[in-house]
């Protein structure tokens, strides 16, 4: 499953990061990503980056392409009948679409997430290296539990559930462009109480290698939505004192009992 969006760059964005030929790439100064490698082949030959997943869950990865075209993004969340991730290195500027036809990309970097894994960031420089596949291997992280209590609902409890997402605005350095969606990650779905309660297990970001790098710009965000369909409801807020930047929840090793979430007034 592709999704994308289309960015326009007027100029190269960030610090450019080489991956080196016949050896093991580095993974943005963080932990390594494996790469394995096709030296043999020409990247004419092949008109997609190949993702491999040794061990993890489904890995969901969001990417972005750069080359004559511009800057393309997009993700994929689901791997092909060999059971590996393709992330096309080709748009079609006319359709704006990225594929197997079109203009090759220059360049690509990408964000790559399983559910309890640590995040792992992959840069590559297209025209500098033959490189066209890598191996996620998961890196566990512990759990912590996530207790809470919204007050004030707005519907009947009774169809609500809480959604738990990562939100790595950090997303938007490591990319290079200077506004656009954040990107966010699903961590947690947990059923709301008829009293508003609710309790969740969550990967402990804290000990997140590339969370802990981008600090400050990585949160969670709570939001109450209607588990039939899936449509939000609103968004809760945690008190003052776990508050991240007016927006959403600190991303700690550990939260203490019943944390009281309010409504955000409605603009």
């Amino acid at each position: 499953m592709h999704d994308n969006r289309i960015y326009r760059l007027e100029r190269p964005f960030g610090p450019k990061i080489t991956a080196i030929l016949c050896i093991e790439m580095w993974r943005y100064g963080m932990m390594p990503l494996a790469v394995v490698l096709w030296c043999g082949l020409s990247p004419a030959e092949t008109r997609s980056f190949t993702i491999r997943s040794a061990d993890a869950p489904p890995v969901e990865i969001r990417y972005f392409l750069r080359g004559a075209f511009g800057g393309f993004g997009g993700f994929v969340r689901e791997a092909d009948e060999g059971g590996v991730y393709q992330i096309p290195l080709f748009v079609d500027s006319q359709t704006e679409r990225a594929g197997d036809t079109g203009t090759p990309a220059e360049s690509l970097k990408a964000i790559l997430y399983a559910p309890g894994c640590q995040f792992n960031l992959l840069s590559v420089d297209l025209k500098a290296t033959m490189i066209r596949t890598a191996t996620f291997a998961c890196t566990p992280l512990t759990r912590t539990t996530l207790n809470g209590r919204i007050s004030s609902l707005v519907s009947d409890s009774a169809r609500l559930d809480v959604g738990i997402y990562y939100m790595a605005s950090w997303g938007h350095s490591f990319f290079g462009f200077l506004d656009g969606p954040v990107e966010q990650f699903s961590i947690g779905n947990p059923r709301l109480a008829a009293d508003g309660r609710f309790q969740v297990e969550i990967p402990d970001f804290s000990k997140d290698s590339v969370t802990t790098q981008m600090q400050p710009k990585a949160y969670l965000k709570v939001v109450v939505i209607e588990h039939s369909g899936g449509d939000r409801v609103q968004m809760a807020v945690p008190p003052a004192n776990l508050l991240h930047n007016s927006i959403g929840l600190k991303i700690l090793s550990h939260y203490d009992s019943q944390i009281p979430f309010s409504f955000r007034p409605s603009n």
